[in-house]
């Protein structure tokens, strides 16, 4: 019975708070700190009123681990307050991609760890948005979704009439790091992404910061003026609307595999592409 009350009185405070006008990391640092000392109070006034009662079992809530993060938060917000907040600061890791020299800078990737705060922004983002980028993908594009691609598909027609395919696959060199910001939020804006997302969209990509962590070292901060981040949360979702346009160009050929009327001269996954003939 304990845990019933305890539960319903956390929901009511909770509701007080509104979730769905955080347009800002800061306002979703704010409502993380709100949400959390509503948790504490609660609990601690339900930890008094079990004490008061012998006869009632103790309520098992609070443990040392739900106080030691609330510590760590509290110090952690302490710590921005005084050294500023690091705002959309990634650290990036050269990832060497098993071919070349380790001497050449282009044969590694950067992958990107970003801060908490940000992914977890991200990915209510990604949960808002993501229907907006579906209905608008081309249908080549079949990266991360649960339908067969067209290049199985190619493959079994052509098997099944005993016919042989060539493919083609295509991959374009460091094409996340080289996406122009202002083409790549003007397409996600087409899209259909046209409300208070698409503003903090900006901001995050406007402020993004960036260090080079190797080894024991790290680089002084700088601007990402392009490029989607390698190991971002919403990296991929952004990438498919900024190659729309040349999937839609190979779809509107005349070139290439049919399966009856229907074009399927190529398939794509994110930035990796094949043309069918």
């Amino acid at each position: 019975m304990d845990q019933e009350i305890y539960k319903n009185t956390l929901c009511q405070e909770v509701l007080i708070l509104d979730p769905t006008n955080l347009n800002s990391i800061e306002e979703l640092e704010n409502y993380t700190l709100k949400f959390m000392d509503i948790v504490k109070e609660t609990v601690n006034s339900f930890s008094h009123t079990v004490k008061s009662t012998k006869n009632r079992p103790k309520l098992k809530v609070w443990n040392e681990g739900i106080s030691g993060a609330l510590k760590q938060l509290k110090l952690a917000y302490k710590l921005w307050t005084q050294q500023g907040k690091p705002r959309d600061l990634g650290i990036l890791t050269p990832d060497f991609k098993n071919k070349g020299e380790k001497s050449e800078a282009t044969n590694f990737r950067g992958i990107t760890v970003l801060p908490v705060i940000e992914k977890i922004l991200e990915t209510v983002i990604k949960n808002r948005v993501s229907h907006y980028i579906q209905e608008t993908q081309n249908c080549f594009q079949r990266g991360f979704a649960v339908d067969l691609s067209s290049v199985e598909e190619v493959s079994r027609d052509a098997k099944g009439r005993s016919e042989s395919i060539d493919i083609i696959f295509l991959d374009a060199i460091a094409a996340f790091d080289v996406v122009n910001h202002d083409l790549l939020l003007r397409r996600v804006y087409h899209a259909g992404t046209t409300d208070k997302h698409w503003s903090v969209l900006q901001s995050i990509h406007d402020g993004a910061k960036s260090v080079v962590k190797w080894s024991d070292s790290v680089s002084q901060s700088f601007h990402i003026q392009q490029g989607v981040r390698q190991g971002g949360v919403l990296s991929t979702d952004l990438y498919k609307p900024h190659v729309n346009p040349l999937l839609r160009r190979l779809e509107e050929s005349s070139y290439g595999c049919t399966i009856g009327e229907i074009r399927c001269n190529s398939s794509a996954c994110a930035d990796d592409i094949t043309l069918n003939s």
